[in-house]
Formats: structure tokens, sequence, C-alpha cells
């Protein structure tokens, strides 16, 4: 299930693609083909490296996939939706909070195999489980 426009990665996902996720390279090459957008929340990819051994290919990915669409800091405006985001839920997460709100606004479905996390903060949000 995804969205016509593209996915959301969160931390998860990008994890996985580190860690060879045949799943993960399969929706790069799509959207690589049909022109899909991949959006990765700069918090998402940094959390992503700080506990994967796979940074140098996800820091590639990033920089050189063509669909990939990356925002290193996140705008004013968005980070007041995050702090409303936390305080209308109860759960500080800033890097989920900036995926659940991305793909809101998108209107596209987060790539994640950790949909829990998400679901925190929205339980409506559209989720493409990792197997």
């Amino acid at each position: 299930m995804t969205a016509l426009g593209g996915l959301v990665l969160d931390s998860s996902a990008l994890i996985a693609l580190a860690s060879g996720s045949a799943y993960v390279h399969g929706w790069s090459a799509v959207a690589a083909k049909q022109g899909l957008t991949l959006y990765v929340p700069g918090a998402a990819l940094s959390e992503a490296l700080l506990v994967c051994p796979g940074a140098v290919e996800l820091m590639e990915f990033a920089a050189r996939h063509p669909m990939v669409h990356q925002v290193a800091v996140p705008p004013l405006d968005l980070r007041n939706r995050i702090h409303q985001l936390h305080a209308s839920t109860g759960f500080c997460d800033p890097v989920a909070a900036w995926v659940v709100i991305a793909a809101r606004e998108r209107g596209q479905v987060v790539l994640t195999s950790d949909a829990g996390r998400l679901r925190r903060l929205d339980p409506g949000v559209l989720v493409d489980e990792l197997p």
C-alpha cells in the first residue's frame, strides 16, 4: 500500500536499507523508475546513522538516489507542529512526530518496521510495514 506520490521513510526503514533489506531496496528501485518521492526527514536519517553500522551506505543513498527528498533541519513551523503533537498526545518522540507530520501533509504512507512508535502519536497514520 502506498500513496501515488511516494513514501516517507522512518529510521527503521533506513536501518533496514543499510542492513540489506531487499524490500526497501525494491522500493527505492520502484521510486526511481516511477518517479515516486522517498521523503527522508533529517531526524530519521540522523537516528539511523547513530545506531546503524551501514552509515556510509545510508549517506550515499540519501545524497545520490534520484527520488530522495531530504530535509536536514525542520523549519520553525514544523517544529511548532511537532510540539503541538507532543502536547496533544502526551508522547515525546521528535523523530516519530516529524515522520507522522510529513506523512499527513504529503498524503503518503510511511515505510517502517515500527508502526507502534508512529501510531502512539497518530493511530490513523498509514504505514507499509517491513516484513
